[in-house]
């Protein structure tokens, strides 16, 4: 039985067959925060976000629990968490895949536009054309898709 206290992550079998567990993920407010352990990641339930192998390394588990706590995406290297991503993005310009490079760096549209040695407002113009061919509204949305589609590496 799992307890029903507040917490920021939560560590779940995915095999629990537990009536409060499987209620509890069809709760939207607690699914982005349920990191599931789980070897079939085909019977996840619909909207998991965040699921990892049933024995993990207990480093990688830490560095799992971390990455949901800030709101991220975590499945195996081989899995997608999201299917209707699926569809190929628009191909990126040379110069579009330097800013992305940039935005995962963290840096601001200023910072970007010294280092590229052009306006700020034409890299907030390539931001919005990034935004718009990944499918994305937000930089974090940006970069964890073009991490998924193998356009950045980490």
């Amino acid at each position: 039985m799992l307890a029903t206290a507040a917490a920021d992550v939560l560590v779940a079998d995915a095999s629990d067959t537990d009536e409060w567990f499987a209620s509890a993920l069809r709760r939207p407010p607690l699914l982005d925060r349920v990191l599931l352990l789980t070897d079939r990641p085909a019977a996840m339930p619909p909207g998991a976000i965040a699921f990892i192998e049933a024995t993990p390394s207990a480093r990688r588990l830490a560095a799992a629990i971390r990455a949901v706590a800030q709101g991220l995406l975590v499945a195996p290297a081989a899995q997608d968490p999201r299917p209707w991503d699926d569809a190929p993005p628009e191909t990126l310009t040379a110069r579009e895949l330097e800013i992305l490079e940039l935005l995962a760096e963290g840096c601001p549209n200023k910072e970007i536009a010294r280092r590229l040695a052009i306006s700020a407002n034409t890299v907030k113009f390539h931001v919005s054309l990034i935004f718009a061919k990944l499918g994305v509204a937000t930089r974090t949305e940006a970069v964890t898709s073009a991490i998924r589609r193998g356009l950045l590496m980490v």
